[in-house]
């Protein structure tokens, strides 16, 4: 019986909902929510940053829509402007919670107790002035443990240390706000019935956070950190609790915007959640601090730091701008991480989602939608038809098969005989559009007697698709991709502002405008991120897209005229066979590489194309060291 699913994989998807990727993990055992420190292992969760006060409304309505639940809230009014930040996981228990804010403190006081009658218990929260007035908001959940709780807001420093010590016996602190310049500090306790070893520090400067936080980090981990600028001087308040379970954490203080952003997606790369998110007024400015838990196995992947070394050599010693790696290894993410910068001028640092050109490893893309179309399409479209079958307006001497055009055995010129510039009426909206601009070319070989690599073979296989299903090659591949989740890959087109991309990079590493990819979609002209190539690769593998019938075909080279198959070249490797495919054109270069015995995905994105880098090398060492660590296995 075949296995076959159509259905969107939830594995790292990534989703562009909000002012920052939501991220949709798989769900693993969960805390006990009447814990005071709910701490899962694994869980869906999303951020948004620098909302409005709309923004904020409608973010927390969609997200209670679609089943989260927020763990923590920010509101600061810096320079005069209400800007909200918020941390949402999946509501895995069904728990109901509210958020209240810019309330005056008789309002959230009042409104406090009713929730507590009925049943919630604040979690988080904060104070603001908004327009000159002291405001207040809250996260109030659900106390499905009877958690007994209390909170104190607009302490002095020395209220808030009498506090801790009335409470430190039975109750841990789980958040801290400090505000003003005097400044005021807000806290909230609920009971320790698990008894977690717990340490709260007010009142500290820079110094002595930094010290602090060195002190903790082999026992404890960061659970809050706030800040606020006084006439001393930025003063920060935190909590640390036992790092049960020895999971990993991170915490960052003191980042500008684009700091925080390029932690977050490193941290979401690298299997991380983010749990907590504050911003602050600083004498430099407005800072962001964030704290994030291992949400994942990657942190703990045997051969990270290994893989790490290698990927970081590649660039230290070729001065490549930006590389991209990710791993998958039996359908599971092992391994996804930036280096360097997807653009250097505006410090944006690479990593695992953002979108570049897949130059060539389009052909292997290219393979996989052909054997789909042929798997369901009841013998409509065959490899061994002539493409004039298809194209009865195509010149005479095109007398190639469509597997031929696949497997590069079809004698369509390349760009020696049908140099880029041939192409000035693009962008193309269809293949057909592009293939008349070279159709009248001569053959290079006789088909099926020699074989010549060659892009344009595909935009002639583009041609073909399109009359068979009817729609522009664009749109094939664009929906093709989004009915197995891969929603990053799509054809190029640098005009759509709305796809983040890295920036392209000459050899001397000098910033380049993108080129028009449309001529070449399926030969060369498809974008998409490191971690979607990847996720391809293993939906290829499993199941998901072939059989395992087609797969074999398609990564099986027809003749010994080269170990070119459809899309793919082939080899083996330690006795396994293997199937890869690079790419390299202006400003980037690419490879995939996959095992479909060992079930392994190793996929590389760069943003330039020479200078010495090799990402086909990068990719072929992290394939052995994974294999290798399989075979001690």
């Amino acid at each position: 019986m075949r296995r076959r699913s159509r259905s969107r994989k939830p594995l790292a998807a990534v989703l562009a909902l909000v002012l920052l990727p939501i991220a949709l993990l798989p769900i693993a055992a969960h805390a006990d929510p009447s814990s005071p420190l709910s701490d899962p292992a694994s869980t869906a969760w999303a951020s948004v940053r620098d909302a409005d006060r709309a923004q904020l409304a409608r973010h927390l309505t969609a997200y209670r829509a679609n089943g989260y639940l927020p763990v923590d809230l920010d509101i600061d009014t810096a320079n005069g402007r209400y800007r909200a930040a918020a941390v949402f996981q999946r509501n895995t228990d069904g728990l109901d919670w509210r958020v209240l804010r810019d309330l005056d403190g008789t309002r959230f006081g009042m409104e406090s107790h009713r929730l507590r009658a009925a049943g919630l218990r604040l979690v988080d929260q904060q104070s603001y002035l908004l327009d000159g007035a002291r405001r207040y908001a809250g996260v109030f959940v659900e106390n499905a443990g009877d958690l007994d709780w209390t909170s104190r807001r607009d302490l002095s420093l020395a209220d808030a240390r009498r506090m801790h010590e009335q409470e430190r016996g039975s109750r841990i602190p789980v958040d801290v706000d400090v505000y003003g310049s005097r400044p005021s500090y807000a806290l909230v306790w609920a009971d320790n019935a698990e008894q977690v070893p717990w340490r709260l520090h007010l009142g500290l400067t820079g110094e002595e956070y930094r010290a602090t936080f060195e002190r903790y980090r082999g026992t404890f981990r960061l659970l809050t950190v706030d800040s606020v600028r006084t006439p001393a001087g930025q003063r920060y308040a935190a909590i640390w609790v036992e790092n049960t379970g020895d999971r990993a954490w991170a915490a960052h203080r003191d980042l500008t915007a684009q700091g925080f952003v390029n932690w977050w997606r490193r941290y979401f790369d690298e299997g991380y959640r983010l749990t907590g998110l504050n911003r602050y007024d600083t004498a430099d400015g407005v800072r962001y601090a964030g704290t994030w838990r291992q949400n994942s196995d990657r942190p703990r992947w045997a051969l990270k730091q290994a893989v790490d070394q290698r990927v970081r050599h590649e660039l230290d010693s070729t001065g490549v701008p930006g590389i991209s790696v990710a791993v998958m290894q039996g359908g599971t993410l092992r391994y996804l991480r930036g280096f360097g910068h997807a653009d250097v001028g505006k410090d944006v640092w690479m990593d695992g989602t953002v979108s570049g050109p897949y130059n060539s490893v389009s052909k292997a893309i290219a393979g996989a939608l052909t054997f789909d179309l042929i798997e369901s399409g009841g013998g409509r479209l065959q490899l061994g038809e002539r493409t004039r079958d298809h194209l009865p307006g195509l010149p005479a001497h095109h007398t190639h098969t469509v597997g031929q055009l696949l497997n590069l055995r079809g004698c369509v010129g390349h760009y020696g005989q049908i140099p880029a510039a041939t192409f000035t009426d693009g962008p193309y909206r269809t293949a057909r559009a592009s293939v008349a601009e070279f159709a009248d070319v001569p053959l290079v070989c006789q088909p099926g007697k020699d074989w010549r690599y060659s892009t344009h073979s595909y935009s002639v296989l583009g041609w073909v698709l399109e009359e068979y299903t009817g729609k522009p090659i664009g749109r094939l591949v664009s929906d093709w991709a989004r009915r197995y989740g891969l929603t990053s890959i799509r054809p190029v087109d640098p005009a759509d502002r709305g796809v983040r991309r890295m920036t392209l990079y000459t050899a001397k590493n000098t910033a380049m405008t993108p080129h028009d990819y449309s001529y070449k979609v399926l030969g060369g002209g498809l974008e998409g991120s490191v971690l979607d190539m990847a996720r391809f690769g293993s939906l290829v593998l499993d199941g998901t897209i072939l059989r395992k019938a087609s797969l074999d075909h398609m990564v099986t080279p027809p003749d010994r005229l080269d170990r070119y198959a459809y899309g793919w070249g082939t080899g083996t490797d330690r006795g396994l066979r293997f199937a890869d495919k690079d790419g390299r054109w202006a400003g980037s270069r690419t490879y995939l590489r996959v095992y479909p015995e060992a079930r392994l995905v190793v996929a590389v994105l760069t943003n330039r194309d020479g200078g010495g880098h090799d990402p086909v090398l990068l990719g072929r060492d992290i394939a052995g060291m994974v294999l290798d660590e399989q075979g001690r296995r």
